[in-house]
């Protein structure tokens, strides 16, 4: 390892005496350097004759040290050889990293060269030369004028199939297009197999055999080299130009947001660019915007370089009340090296705003049939995310409920599980949603409520009962039972046999219905009849549910149409008692029929004691009474 290593010495003698001492010595295995070799502005290179320098001038070798002993500035020699030697030559050194040759009076044209050799002060040593050409009328030698494509440029998307220069003849007798020269070299320095062509005038072209490729295989670093020459025969200087050939830009440059991406806040657009292309972009003159694709107004933003890439920030914050949200284009503008721009479009939405929700059934309705629920959301920019929407169903006791969910084109399908139609599952259910977008953007928790009512009659208790006969009607009493049902909001009517409503007074009184009849019915048969019970039963989300019942008024009681014996007839003997009644009062009048178990018939003796003997019926019509042994006359 090359560097500054110390000898430590500790010596002693034999009385005792101690010496220390130090020394220290540079290893350097390394040998000088020449950094670079100028002339007015022109670069000298080892081996390359490509540079023209005049008849007389001075060159200056930057040279630098590699292992740390030091140049020996004693050791350096100049020479300059070639066609024939300069009038004066000479050399001076700085002493400390620059060594000037000057050389005055070159007579014959042709190729120099300057050969600089030196050492280190450990004895590395160094030699290399560096030729140029000299010749008496410079300004007569053909040049390149263009090379196609550009030296800087990037050649992207497209396969390349030639490279082409223009000359221009300064000698006056014309070009030597089939002299003059042109290929095309790639990454590894290996000339592209191709073929020349020329124009016949000015144009010469390197014509590719195989194109290079779009899969990224051929991607790299291009050198064209082109050398002119004149039908004199003078030869020009050789110009070489570098491009990079791309596929795709895509594969370097990275946009952030990416391409398709949905947002819900915008602070910044980022441009990233990977090597090689980054080597090749001239980041200050490039440009990064933007659009808004529906106007394509352009929002106004800061573009600064940051590292190998751009960044873009708006100088005014884009809304969150939905009045910015919309599609957008990011437009970003690379200028490679020779001054050409790229474009690279991508989309992004912007989107603030949650989805809005609709429930089918709808929040505040009533079914007698929930098999599903359909919850629709609804955003027109990024979408709902059905994956991260939220949503529970709560049951009328207040249990969650298991729920099979479903990812449709408009929102969720909710699969519930079988429910009774028997009424033990009637009541209300909550459903709660909170929507997603894939934006991003979480709504606040909403909350549907929908009420299941399948059989109402089965929710109350009403007295009289349906198809109860009664002699009289005052109240009416309703007992809900089930727990979804609100009193104060339903409504009871009573309609009578004319069809015509029987007024009265609905009252609550706590968890009940009353409706007292405010004139009492007739008895005289006249207003006998079916009663209607119409109860328009509400829910508490306010739907109302009919429940219809119906009892019958009979205010006559049943008449005697026989008896057997007869009024005051004489009989003897064993008899049988029989009495025939009928509920009919006739006249079309409606009657509720006989109730013989609830009727009775007694034999009543002279001594005004009942007579013990056996009730019956006929089950149609009849009272029959058989009397035990009469012994008692009268």
């Amino acid at each position: 390892q090359n560097g500054t290593y110390t000898v430590e010495v500790v010596a002693r003698d034999k009385a005792g005496n101690k010496l220390s001492q130090e020394t220290k010595f540079t290893f350097d295995s390394q040998p000088p350097k020449v950094i670079s070799v100028t002339s007015s502005g022109k670069t000298l290179t080892p081996g390359n004759a490509n540079v023209i320098l005049p008849q007389e001038g001075s060159v200056t070798f930057t040279v630098e040290d590699q292992g740390g002993s030091g140049i020996d500035f004693a050791s350096v020699n100049v020479k300059i050889s070639g066609p024939s030697q300069p009038a004066s030559f000479s050399f001076t050194t700085d002493g400390v990293s620059t060594v000037t040759a000057s050389y005055a009076g070159l007579s014959d044209e042709g190729t120099y060269t300057f050969e600089i050799s030196f050492a280190d002060r450990a004895g590395n040593s160094v030699s290399l030369k560096y030729p140029f050409r000299y010749i008496l009328s410079p300004e007569k030698l053909p040049v390149v004028l263009s090379i196609t494509p550009k030296d800087g440029s990037i050649v992207e998307g497209e396969p390349l199939a030639k490279v082409s220069a223009k000359l221009k003849d300064n000698s006056g007798v014309g070009l030597d297009l089939t002299n003059s020269s042109i290929y095309l070299a790639g990454p590894n320095g290996n000339v592209i197999k191709g073929t020349k062509s020329d124009n016949g005038v000015d144009v010469v072209e390197w014509d590719l055999i195989t194109p290079l490729a779009l899969d990224g295989s051929d991607d790299g670093v291009y050198t064209v080299s082109v050398t002119p020459v004149d039908k004199t025969g003078n030869i020009g200087l050789t110009e070489q130009i570098r491009f990079l050939f791309v596929a795709s830009l895509s594969d370097s440059v990275t946009v952030s947001p990416e391409d398709g991406t949905y947002v819900n806040s915008l602070e910044s657009v980022k441009v990233q660019i990977g090597t090689p292309v980054s080597e090749w972009i001239d980041l200050r003159s490039s440009a990064v915007k933007l659009v808004r694709s529906l106007t394509s107004k352009e929002i106004q933003g800061i573009v600064r370089v940051e590292g190998n890439g751009l960044s873009w920030r708006p100088s005014q914050t884009l809304k969150t009340d939905g009045d910015d949200d919309g599609s957008y284009r990011v437009v970003v503008v690379l200028t490679d090296k020779s001054g050409a721009t790229l474009q690279i479009t991508s989309e992004l939405i912007y989107d603030t705003q949650p989805p809005n929700v609709e429930i089918s059934p709808s929040d505040g309705s009533a079914v007698t049939e929930m098999k599903e629920v359909s919850v629709e959301l609804k955003d027109a920019l990024s979408g709902f995310d059905g994956a991260g929407t939220k949503v529970s169903l709560i049951g009328p006791k207040g249990n969650s409920l298991p729920i099979a969910r479903q990812v449709t084109d408009k929102g969720l399908r909710l699969i519930l599980q079988p429910l009774a139609t028997d009424g033990s599952d009637d009541g209300i259910y909550t459903l709660k949603v909170t929507p997603k977008d894939m934006a991003g953007n979480i709504g606040v928790e909403e909350t549907y409520r929908i009420a299941y009512v399948t059989s109402p009659s089965e929710a109350v208790s009403i007295t009289p009962e349906e198809g109860t006969y009664v002699n009289d009607i005052k109240t009416i009493e309703v007992q809900p039972t089930g727990s979804w049902i609100d009193l104060q909001r339903s409504d009871l009517k009573v309609i009578g046999p004319d069809g015509n409503e029987v007024s009265g007074k609905l009252e609550i009184s706590g968890n009940k219905m009353i409706w007292r009849i405010d004139n009492p019915r007739l008895k005289d048969g006249s207003q006998d009849g079916e009663y209607r019970i119409l109860l328009s039963l509400a829910d508490k989300l306010g739907n109302l549910h009919t429940v219809e019942n119906t009892l019958r008024y009979d205010s006559l009681p049943p008449t005697v149409v026989s008896t057997s014996p007869k009024e005051n007839e004489r009989v003897s003997g064993d008899i049988e008692i029989t009495v025939e009644a009928s509920d009919d009062p006739g006249g079309g009048i409606p009657f509720s029929g006989l109730d013989l178990l609830a009727s009775t018939i007694k034999l009543i003796g002279p001594d005004g004691k009942e007579v013990k003997g056996r009730a019956d019926t006929d089950g149609i019509s009849k009272l029959i009474f058989k009397p035990d042994e009469l012994t008692q006359s009268g």
